[in-house]
């Protein structure tokens, strides 16, 4: 009788234990499971060598906007941020699904033509299994090509403060760099840029200049390279025009 005591004591303590570490799954219904997000953001100080408004909004990956979408490709649930995804109005992670093949994607965009924000992305494939936590990791790193403007003292001083450097790739995106505004960045890998530098010189003359930008080994610039445009003259009707990528 004393031993049938302690089996029953053990199987009580052990059905405890168990609904303890289950109790985020307890609430699921037939067919459903879970999902939980560890979501980052990639901090490249040697890309992003420049200081911008936003920079600790766009590293904090409560900032990030947040989508799920089924194996159709449609959009089953997204969110402003990941801070409201945590807090789910009052549930929380885990979210809970049915059980399938999704894919999670995660971004950071102001959307603004011309920002000095940079672009975040990442995206990953998971899966929802009966009554089971499927726990992700997604660190959203950089999609974008960085555009800077250097001027050189010859160009300052034969110019108006009001030149700007409109540059459009081959992929149909387009920038416009200024004094005020003289780093920007692309959304899109693309494999030429078309650019073109608009001069109102200090007497009153109106200048326009167009290039190329090619990589000298033909290859497509690539996310997180880093352009920088160096406008230099040597009287009004030369411009010189030298481009550093990195």
């Amino acid at each position: 009788m004393e031993k049938m005591k302690y089996v029953i004591l053990f199987i009580g303590l052990f059905l405890i234990g168990f609904a303890c570490d289950n109790n985020e799954t307890e609430n699921m219904g037939i067919g459903q499971g879970s999902f939980k997000l560890a979501l980052s953001a990639e901090d490249n100080a040697s890309f992003i060598n420049v200081v911008t408004k936003g920079k600790e909004e766009y590293v904090n990956p409560d900032s990030l906007q947040v989508a799920i979408l089924n194996s159709k490709g449609e959009t089953v649930i997204a969110f402003d941020s990941y801070k409201k995804m945590k807090e789910n109005g009052g549930n929380g992670l885990p979210l809970t699904l049915p059980v399938g093949k999704y894919v999670v994607k995660a971004w950071y965009d102001n959307s603004q033509s011309a920002s000095p924000v940079p672009y975040l992305y990442g995206e990953q494939a998971f899966e929802i299994m009966y009554n089971t936590i499927s726990n992700v990791s997604l660190t959203c790193q950089y999609r974008c090509i960085k555009i800077s403007l250097q001027t050189t003292s010859a160009f300052n001083a034969i110019c108006r403060d009001d030149y700007d450097v409109r540059i459009v790739t081959d992929s149909n995106e387009a920038i416009t760099l200024t004094k005020d505004n003289y780093w920007s960045f692309l959304r899109k890998e693309c494999n030429m840029m078309n650019v073109w530098v608009d001069v109102r010189t200090t007497d009153g003359r109106n200048l326009s200049f167009s290039y190329d930008l090619i990589k000298k080994d033909k290859e497509p610039f690539h996310w997180k390279n880093s352009i920088v445009v160096k406008l230099d003259i040597q009287n009004t009707k030369s411009l010189n025009l030298e481009t550093e990528i990195r």
